[in-house]
């Protein structure tokens, strides 16, 4: 699928460095042209459209296909995100860890709620995961949904599970979020993709 043409020839190894492999370390990174976080799957949709192709959506099938073999070549890399000198990179990253620790929801959770204080507790019969390292396992295989799926469903996922509004897959927020928890995660090695009861 990753090596398969666009009708112009050209595939996603194209619009990536090292031709798209091994390169997931690397991703969200900051553009500073445009200024804001751009992760790997708004990445790969920008390259499709580029190319001529209509997008995939951001939280399952296909997508979560091409993360996984993204990450997959990259396994054992160390993620390497970075924060240029642009206070909009900086911001975006305070933007991510605000969103982190900020409760919100019926349930009144905060992402720290779950992924800091509770990490390996039960909730019913899933485990907490900690959020040290919790990007570099992405995209997941999760039993509940019987299927792999990208960073932007697992987001989705969490809000509606704390009875908060989720927002639109790519969003600042979630974005900024990703760009956050990667940056944190920064000298583990990928591990993606991974699974999750």
């Amino acid at each position: 699928m990753f090596a398969t043409p666009f009708k112009n020839g050209k595939t996603y190894g194209d619009c990536f460095a090292n031709k798209g492999i091994g390169v997931r370390q690397n991703y969200p990174t900051f553009d500073e042209k445009e200024g804001k976080v751009i992760t790997l799957e708004l990445a790969l949709n920008r390259c499709r459209e580029a190319n001529g192709e209509a997008p995939y959506s951001y939280l399952k099938d296909e997508m979560a296909s091409l993360t996984a073999y993204m990450a997959f070549t990259s396994r054992g890399q160390k993620m390497d995100i970075r924060i240029p000198s642009d206070p909009r990179a900086l911001e975006a990253y305070e933007n991510g860890k605000r969103y982190f620790y900020t409760r919100r929801g019926q349930l009144n959770f905060s992402c720290a709620t779950c992924h800091v204080q509770s990490p390996g507790e039960h909730i019913r019969a899933e485990i907490l995961a900690p959020a040290l390292g919790i990007m570099n396992a992405m995209p997941i295989y999760r039993s509940e949904w019987s299927g792999m799926g990208t960073t932007s469903r697992r987001f989705l996922t969490c809000n509606s599970q704390t009875r908060a509004v989720p927002l639109e897959p790519q969003s600042d927020e979630y974005r900024d979020l990703e760009y956050y928890l990667s940056y944190v995660a920064n000298g583990l090695p990928i591990s993606g993709p991974g699974a999750r009861p």
